[in-house]
């Protein structure tokens, strides 16, 4: 059993932590002497741990709580605690205003959008739900005998095919990849010499991914290939067989993926249907917010 003393160490290093989640617990606080402290009661729902001046504090806040901190040294308590002088504070800052404050008025509002924002993602999802076999499916296309090696590649990005022929005319001739990569290459892997390190084919946009799988080691690609992001001339250096990993040790990797694709789909509807002004001068208009996982794109 910790002593006494390692629990009030551990403490007194929480409050600073609890303010990534003050909004969700007040959300458990249910204020039933409103008229007092002049704000209105928050619906709350679970049997009360405590009251502070007839606020409720809620089992829901306080599990809620044991799971935001699961594994850390902190006792129930101790927890308990810290939702009591958080409470006292919000009280405190009710009864100065604190709340009519332009500074505090611009963080809540940030706190709120911020919340509701991920509650539209969890709606989005909640209406989309991805089986087990929609999972499996993407595990055996992702590892299938493609899938289940890996690349070592460099390319040279350029703006036309024509200089992309040009490019390859000097390899023809023995011009050195690396060299033409550092002189030529558009792309954020130009100084490295065009290197994009070990990758698999699903890792890749889909033609320049096929052009890497159809040469073979020491190859460089006869004709540019053309993707979103320009014409590459591709070497592929290297290739090894991989073990596929365990289903169970990347299912929940891929239905990340594939909630990223479905969100994407979603803010593409939402982005062409909205009106949306950039007046700010200095800002450029966003890119389209699915134009590409980081996946397909962090190494061209």
């Amino acid at each position: 059993m910790k002593s006494s003393n390692q629990n009030n160490s551990s403490i007194r290093y929480l409050l600073p932590l609890l303010a990534g989640v003050s909004l969700l617990l007040f959300v458990g606080c249910e204020q039933t002497t409103p008229s007092s402290l002049g704000f209105a009661p928050l619906p709350g729902s679970g049997k009360p741990v405590a009251r502070v001046n007839g606020a409720v504090i809620t089992e829901d806040s306080l599990e809620l709580l044991e799971r935001t901190y699961r594994g850390a040294n902190f006792t129930r308590e101790g927890l308990l605690g810290e939702l009591i002088k958080r409470e006292l504070l919000y009280q405190e800052a009710v009864q100065k205003n604190l709340l009519e404050h332009a500074a505090v008025v611009r963080q809540l509002d940030t706190a709120r959008r911020s919340i509701l924002s991920k509650a539209a993602v969890e709606d989005i999802f909640a209406n989309a739900p991805l089986s087990l076999e929609d999972i499996q499916k993407v595990y055996d296309a992702t590892y299938s005998a493609d899938g289940s090696s890996e690349y070592k590649a460099r390319h040279i990005l350029l703006k036309t095919r024509e200089q992309a022929l040009e490019i390859i005319g000097e390899l023809q001739k023995g011009g050195d990849f690396q060299g033409l990569a550092n002189d030529h290459s558009t792309g954020p892997s130009g100084p490295g010499g065009g290197d994009l390190g070990w990758f698999g084919p699903s890792q890749m946009v889909g033609g320049f991914a096929d052009a890497v799988v159809a040469l073979q080691n020491g190859e460089f690609s006869g004709e540019p290939i053309q993707t979103q992001f320009g014409w590459h001339v591709i070497l592929r250096e290297d290739s090894r067989n991989l073990t596929p990993p365990a289903f169970d040790s990347v299912k929940d990797k891929i239905k990340s993926q594939l909630q990223r694709k479905i969100l994407d789909t979603h803010l593409q509807k939402l982005q062409k249907n909205a009106t949306i002004e950039i007046v700010a001068e200095t800002v450029q208009q966003p890119a389209n917010p699915a134009a590409g996982t980081p996946e397909e794109v962090q190494n061209l």
